[in-house]
């Protein structure tokens, strides 16, 4: 008979496949497992065997001799005795102290390798669902990054990482606390076979009580996924767009519903912290009750003697905080699947939605220019095409102003432009060669782009204007400066180039910032810059010098395109492509 599942599955099939799917997920090998398997085995067996030996010992003290008498010991003892003895070491009492010595010093020091190895292990599980996650979504489609929410991927590559990561702390706890489990009773069952049953007994309907408390706490481990990433999601919500919750005045409001939803995410985890000392309460009361019944019954009517009885006492005694131990971790392991399950679902999502990085055509440069050819286009989940039958061309070498009311589609055509998106229908054309057929890597290497949603990334402004193009030389950065209206007001900043910006702009205007930003895009020299509303937030003065040198890169062969309602900008243009009514060209 095969044991199944809830779902029908085969319990043994289920685990093999969730082992070899977390394996592969962390990066784990089966040989690290069975390495940390084998000195968690170690390190049980050297504790489970030196309790053992208090048996011959007590013994010993019991006669009142500093002999050891092996005469009535189990089998194993008196092997190991005579093995002992013949290595001339002797079969006094002073033997066996350095020898339970010498195995507990061996034994912590296994142990210490157990937790080092363990730790080692969980550190690179996580590094390594990190990597896989932030490689993916900065490989995926634009459009499922956009549409997934920050809250739930930013949870999976901080909380939901880090419980994974626990799950390796947990199932090897398990493991361990499962093998003294086994090794203790089978050390106890040597000594008193009848008294070790009866123990067993116990423990099992112990176990079997608990089972519902060990199902309830996979259910939580769910519920905690679920609202920390409503959590973190609402929070950096606000935090993004802090302007309007200011503007509105709804900062208590906004308070009130964090403090919701971080007393929502408390709950669960007090629901878990109550079921665990639930758990933990019901083993010291039970422990208390069957030690004491298992002495009586060992002492008056099975007949063990008192050196026995102490060394199955102490073993009894040790297996109590085991067995908590054992279903801690077991709970553990219901608790943090419920990450691991959120991660595989979202690493399977992210490699689903991988962007195309086209064919092999490498991108050298326009000559003629692009070309849109009856495109359509809408987001996914609706909300009917933003293009319909799209046609028209940018000329390459010119300033080219793509100019249309708001919500006319100015910003999603540059994105199809650089590939960013994909038409529904239709096709983009690079002198007459469909854009799905370049290397992708290599048309962005010759293409910048200036995006009104981009932003300074933490770092100084020399980082962040070589961001993309590391390598750039001192008078490349400053002619990117200078290009771009930026010099002046950089060399009046505290450190110059080497200032800290980022993360709010550091004291900066949208209007400086934004020029760092086409300072970005003109030190890599590209063949193709696309601007999205750059003069916005310039003043009359400087938006004028920006337009100036926006013409002179196109004069000198560059293709330029600005997408704009800017009167300016489109006055100074030498080819104007108009948006109308979202639909046609």
């Amino acid at each position: 008979m095969v044991v199944r599942d809830s779902h029908g599955d085969s319990l043994p099939t289920t685990l093999t496949h969730t082992l070899r799917q977390y394996l592969d997920t962390t990066g784990i090998t089966v040989a690290e497992v069975c390495s940390v398997t084998a000195i968690t085995f170690l390190a049980v067996a050297l504790e489970g065997f030196a309790i053992t030996l208090l048996l011959p010992l007590l013994r010993a003290i019991e006669q009142g001799t500093d002999q050891l008498v092996s005469e009535g010991l189990p089998r194993l003892l008196q092997l190991f005795l005579s093995w002992v003895s013949s290595m001339g070491l002797g079969s006094s009492l002073r033997t066996v102290l350095t020898l339970l010595v010498g195995l507990n010093v061996l034994r912590i020091g296994m142990t210490y390798l157990r937790m080092f190895y363990r730790a080692e292990l969980k550190k690179r599980a996580e590094l390594t669902l990190r990597t896989k996650l932030f490689d993916g979504l900065l490989r995926a489609r634009l459009s499922f990054v956009e549409g997934s929410g920050r809250g739930p991927l930013v949870s999976s590559l901080t909380a939901e990482a880090e419980h994974v990561g626990n799950l390796v702390f947990s199932v090897t706890n398990m493991l361990g606390q499962g093998m003294m489990l086994i090794i203790f009773s089978l050390m106890s069952f040597m000594i008193s076979p009848s008294v070790t049953l009866l123990a067993l007994v116990a423990f099992g309907g112990f176990y079997a009580v608990n089972r519902a408390q060990i199902s309830q706490s996979r259910a939580l481990g769910g519920d905690i996924v679920d609202r920390n990433q409503k959590f973190t999601g609402m929070l950096l919500d606000r935090i993004a767009d802090l302007r309007s919750v200011k503007i509105n005045g709804t900062e208590s409001t906004e308070a009130r519903r964090l403090v919701g939803l971080a007393d929502r995410v408390g709950d669960v985890a007090k629901d878990l912290n109550r079921l665990n000392a639930t758990a933990q309460v019901k083993i010291e009361l039970f422990a208390l009750v069957m030690l004491t019944a298992i002495l009586i019954v060992a002492i008056f009517a099975a007949g063990v003697s008192i050196s026995s009885v102490a060394v199955i006492a102490f073993l009894l005694v040790r297996l109590v905080p085991v067995s908590n131990q054992f279903l801690g971790a077991v709970q553990n392991v219901r608790v943090f699947s419920g990450s691991f399950r959120n991660i595989v679902d979202t690493l399977a999502m992210v490699e689903a939605a991988r962007e195309d990085e086209g064919a092999d055509v490498v991108f050298r440069g326009l000559e003629k220019g692009i070309g849109l050819e009856d495109v359509w286009f809408s987001y996914e989940g609706g909300g009917g095409p933003i293009f319909k039958r799209l046609s028209g061309d940018i000329l390459a070498g010119r300033l080219n102003a793509v100019a249309g009311p708001s919500g006319s589609g100015k910003t999603t055509l540059l994105d199809l432009l650089i590939g960013l998106r994909v038409p529904t229908r239709g096709r983009v054309l690079f002198d007459g060669i469909p854009l799905s057929q370049f290397r992708a890597a290599s048309l962005r290497h010759r293409t910048a782009y200036v995006s009104q949603q981009a932003a300074l990334f933490r770092g100084t402004v020399r980082e962040n204007v070589l961001y993309g193009c590391p390598s750039g030389e001192p008078d490349r950065l400053h002619r990117a400066l200078v290009a771009a209206q930026a010099a002046e007001f950089v060399d009046r900043l505290p450190q110059q180039v080497d200032t800290p910006v980022g993360d709010g702009h550091q004291g900066l205007s949208v209007g400086q910032t934004q020029r760092l930003l086409l300072a970005r895009a003109l030190v890599r020299e590209p063949a193709i810059i696309l601007l999205d509303e750059p003069t916005s937030a310039l003043d009359e003065e400087t938006g004028s010098k920006l337009i100036d040198t926006l013409s002179q890169i196109a004069s000198e062969g560059r293709t330029v395109v600005v997408a704009t309602h800017d009167p300016a900008v489109i006055a100074a243009t030498d080819h104007i492509v108009r948006l109308e009514n979202c639909k046609t060209i």
